[in-house]
């Protein structure tokens, strides 16, 4: 396996109505940009108080290509932020890569106020949401509540109106439209620094099929 040119990872805060989790957002590029699907172990190490005290591990994480040939993604536990410093280690094949990143709890990204399905079709789904301050970037999913699973997604929405096309929704299911804004340029380039922290926040509305 060939090495990575870089590993960053940075936390946040999701916020969330039921009470705010903790959300790390990571990033991952080979020296010749070359496409990757990869296992991942994680381990994230916080401060005093947080996760209960216990580290939180992420074995067998799955990373894959990525559309502008780097890798990006998120996890998160549910367990309330702490401010103060975190360290991470991930395990990619032989090598492990580690660092450290801090996280002010008090630094939020609201949802956003209201999220519309547009045009709701077996085949595509067009929704809209009002912009949220701070926001630099969209994620917008097409989720199945009954198989717990995405049906499409796009990343990197910079408006705020989306479609996922392809798909192949039926009415004996139940669907919802998510959004969740970022408060990082994600769209920079694979060897751009990731930034500080990035917060992130969740809303969704139910699908209605025709």
């Amino acid at each position: 396996m060939r090495d990575f040119t870089l590993f960053q990872m940075i936390g946040g805060v999701r916020a969330q109505s039921g009470g705010n989790d903790t959300y790390f957002t990571y990033r991952f590029a080979r020296p010749d940009g070359a496409p990757a699907n990869v296992s991942v172990n994680f381990t994230v190490t916080g401060p005093a108080g947080w996760n209960g005290g216990q580290p939180f591990n992420a074995p067998d994480r799955f990373l894959g290509q990525d559309t502008d040939r780097m890798q990006r993604g998120w996890f998160g536990p549910a367990a309330p932020p702490v401010s103060g410093a975190y360290s991470f280690t991930a395990v990619i094949g032989p090598t492990t890569y580690s660092g450290s990143f801090t996280i002010d709890a008090t630094q939020t990204l609201p949802e956003p106020a209201s999220l519309t399905p547009i045009t709701v079709t077996a085949g595509s789904v067009t929704c809209s949401w009002s912009a949220v301050v701070r926001a630099q970037s969209y994620d917008f999913d097409i989720w199945n509540d009954t198989d717990r699973r995405s049906e499409g997604s796009l990343q990197y929405v910079t408006g705020t109106t989306a479609t996922v096309i392809g798909l192949t929704l039926t009415a004996a299911k139940t669907y919802f439209c998510q959004v969740s804004p970022q408060s990082i340029n994600l769209t920079a380039t694979a060897f751009a620094p990731l930034g500080t922290q990035n917060n992130t926040s969740f809303r969704r509305a139910q699908l209605t099929l025709p």
